[in-house]
This record gives structure tokens, sequence and C-alpha cells, in this order.
């Protein structure tokens, strides 16, 4: 009896599935934000079979912006393309890094699912205003890539405490949730 009970609801659950009435496409295309929504598109930009999701700042929140690449994202060159900042139509949209043109990272390597970003001597004391936002946008990046569950800064290969969203400290590893606070999505991404 159980066992017909639970075919008869995989059989009412896939016709309910195919009765939905979304159908399959062979292309893609954007899909616009419903009306009155504050979220903005998530369509990739570029060209490339890899998808990199960055997180960059716009008037002190961290934004998620798609790329499509022509590599894999690994931790370095996403840390790469952090330093570098936004795109030229990016940047048209208001958006930015707090680690544009830094030398905040020193190396970043993933071990046994954590990545281990080691911070460069320059940013000790510098009294930056932005070091949370830097540090989340690396976290919530490096985060967004399967099989890197969690960040943990180092310096001269010392675990350090780092300020979460809320700006408590902590040795980590950090997650996207330590700065989903600082997270929003808006027209223009």
């Amino acid at each position: 009896m159980k066992r017909r009970a639970a075919l008869t609801l995989v059989l009412i659950m896939a016709l309910g599935v195919s009765a939905c009435g979304v159908g399959t496409e062979d292309t893609a295309h954007e899909i616009p934000a419903p009306a009155g929504s504050s979220h903005g598109t998530f369509a990739p930009t570029g060209t490339g079979p890899y998808v990199e999701t960055l997180y960059l700042v716009r008037d002190g929140s961290l934004v998620p912006v798609q790329r499509n690449t022509n590599r894999k994202p690994t931790a370095a060159m996403l840390i790469n393309d952090l330093v570098a900042g936004p795109t030229g139509a990016e940047a048209g949209t208001g958006l930015t890094s707090a680690l544009l043109g830094t030398d905040v990272v020193a190396e970043a390597v993933v071990i046994n699912g954590v990545a281990k970003v080691a911070l460069a001597d320059t940013i000790q004391d510098t009294g930056r205003t932005d070091e949370i936002a830097a540090l989340g946008q690396i976290v919530c990046t490096l985060t967004q890539v399967p099989g890197i569950f969690g960040v943990q800064f180092t310096r001269n290969e010392q675990t350090v405490k780092v300020p979460r969203a809320d700006a408590s400290l902590t040795i980590g590893p950090l997650t996207a949730v330590d700065y989903m606070t600082l997270v929003t999505v808006g027209p223009g991404n």
C-alpha cells in the first residue's frame, strides 16, 4: 500500500510539472525582472562557455555580476578579476571594487574546500573604511565556485581575524552568509 501511494505521488508530481506551461527553448535569452521588483537581471556579460560570478560594490553594497569567460574560474583568477575591477559597462551602472588596483591579496589557494587567502602586509593598519566590503567581495565571490565552501584569511602563514559584515571578528572559515546583509541586487546588473 505504501509503495502504491508513493508511486501515485510521483505520478501526480510528474503530471504537475509537465502541465505547468513552461516550455523548453533552444537558445538562451535574458529574462527581465518582474515589474516592481528591485532585482535586476542576471544575464552574463561577455563570451565564453564558463560563467564567473563576481561581487562588486555599488553604494556600499555588494552586487553579484556574472561574466562569461573562456576559462574555468579559479580562486586566483577571480581575485585578479576583482582587483581589475568592473568592465566599462559595469562601471557605467555605478559598480566599482573595494579591491580596485590594490595589492591586498598576495595569494589564493584552495585546500580541502577552503580558500586560503593570504593578505599582503600592505593591508595592515591602513585605516581603510571599505575593508569589510573588500573582504565581503572576496568571500562572496570565492564561495560561488563549486568546491569552495569557505574562505580563511592568513598573513605570513598565520590565520588572522577579519571582520564580518556586522564588524564582529572571526578567524573563519567565512561564507557568503557572513556578508549577506551587504548583498543587494538592483537594476543594472
